[in-house]
């Protein structure tokens, strides 16, 4: 992954706490759902900003679909 060592953490834990403690856990602002099963990551540092996308595919598994760092 080319994002920042911070912003890939930030990325990383909201995945992860799907498939340990199911998706009830997460919380805007660093998810947001936005249709059906596709979820969007959110994550911001000193580093800059950074979005992801991801669906559930089951009750605890997860695909991230797309991840990106924004610019102005």
């Amino acid at each position: 992954m080319a994002l920042q060592t911070k912003l890939s953490a930030r990325l990383v834990r909201p995945p992860e706490m799907v498939e340990n403690v199911g998706r009830d856990q997460l919380r805007e602002p660093q998810v947001r759902h936005l249709e059906g099963k596709l979820w969007e990551l959110r994550a911001m540092s000193k580093e800059g900003i950074a979005r992801g996308f991801f669906v559930i595919a089951a009750e605890r598994r997860v695909v991230v679909l797309h991840v990106f760092a924004k610019t102005s």
